[in-house]
This record gives structure tokens, sequence and C-alpha cells, in this order.
């Protein structure tokens, strides 16, 4: 009887700990994509402020930006499955 109580708390805990491993793991994804969020406006802000403080200084930064990623994308590793290039 009391090998079938102490098995019980032993399988309670057990629950208990991965309910809480689950938990934690929403949690850490919601955080994740606050910051995400976070750091994409303050990008998109400071994109804004520097283009009207100094216009042709923004468009060559932008164009710079865009032939990185650009290159990136076709010189990136050869055709997956699913991937177009």
């Amino acid at each position: 009887m009391h090998l079938e109580r102490l098995a019980q708390y032993w399988d309670d805990l057990d629950d208990w700990y991965w309910l809480m491993a689950l938990k934690l793991q929403k949690a850490r994804r919601v955080s994740r994509a606050v910051t995400r969020a976070a750091a994409a406006l303050a990008a998109i802000l400071a994109g804004i402020v520097f283009a009207l403080a100094a216009p042709p200084l923004a468009l060559a930064a932008a164009v710079l930006m865009f032939v990185s990623l650009l290159y990136r994308v076709l010189t990136g590793p050869a055709a997956l499955p699913g991937r177009p290039f």
C-alpha cells in the first residue's frame, strides 16, 4: 500500500515537471516572437529616421542590403526539395 502511494506521488511529480516544461516552452516561444517583432519594428523605425535624415545614404544602404540578399539567395546551397533556385 505504501509503495503504491509512493509510486503515485512520483508519477504526479513527473507529470507536474513535464507540464511546467511545456508551459515554459510556450512562454519561451512567445517571448522570442515578441523580441523578434520588437527588433523588426526598431529596424523599420531606424530606417525611416535614417531615410528622413539622409535620403541618398539611405538609398545606398537599401541597395546594398538588397544586392547582398539577392547574392545570398542565388549563391546559397544547391536546390533543395521545395526550393525554387
